[in-house]
């Protein structure tokens, strides 16, 4: 490198820095521009309550087809499916682990690594505590079903 590069280089870096920053700025004041914008808002808040009714219309029906797990639906809109959960005792996994997988332990004991092998090991993970059951999916398409149901 020689000072005529150097200074080219720092020149470069200098209306780099320069552009960026003015791109950032006029994009901050856009974004604040936006955040103002009344009808933005109430578009936001109308999603928002629309979201949180989905959610809870989710729930619900999901709720309906766990409780009547003997329901056969029409068409193939909701369905049941297996479901395993793992509930780990920290404790006792953490003592397990120090003997048994001293790798599942660096500063914290690594959960997913021991629900994972006591998905596979059940008779052997006396800290895991296995729940069976079931859950629920809805087609994230619901439309071709309501079209299939009016025929």
């Amino acid at each position: 490198m020689n000072n005529e590069l150097f200074i080219g280089l720092v020149k470069q870096l200098n209306d780099a820095r320069r552009d960026y920053e003015t791109k950032l700025k006029a994009a901050k004041e856009l974004k604040r521009s936006l955040l103002d914008n009344e009808e933005l808002r109430k578009r936001e808040d109308a999603a928002t309550i629309r979201g949180i009714r989905l959610s809870v219309l989710e729930k619900m029906f999901k709720k309906q087809m766990i409780d009547d797990p003997e329901y056969v639906p029409p068409f193939k809109a909701a369905w049941l499916i297996n479901k395993t959960t793992i509930e780990i005792d920290k404790e006792q996994a953490f003592t397990w682990a120090r003997k048994n997988m001293p790798v599942a332990i660096s500063e914290v004991l690594n959960e997913k690594m021991l629900t994972d092998w006591a998905k596979t090991h059940q008779e052997d993970a006396p800290f895991a505590k296995i729940i069976e059951g079931k859950d629920a999916r809805i087609a994230s398409d619901l439309s071709q079903f309501l079209k299939d149901s009016e025929k």
